[in-house]
């Protein structure tokens, strides 16, 4: 696979999926910046 294309869809996937965390932690009613921060770091960025 093309590196810079792998490279582009990894930042793509994560920006995408921390966007959603955010929407979802607020359906969940999760108010505390530091979980919602460890929440979306360890789902999204690995």
């Amino acid at each position: 696979a093309n590196p810079s294309l792998t490279a582009a869809v990894v930042v793509v996937t994560g920006l995408v999926g921390a966007n959603f965390v955010q929407a979802t932690l607020d359906k969940l009613r999760f108010s505390d910046p530091i979980a919602r921060g460890i929440a979306t770091a360890s789902r999204y960025f690995r």
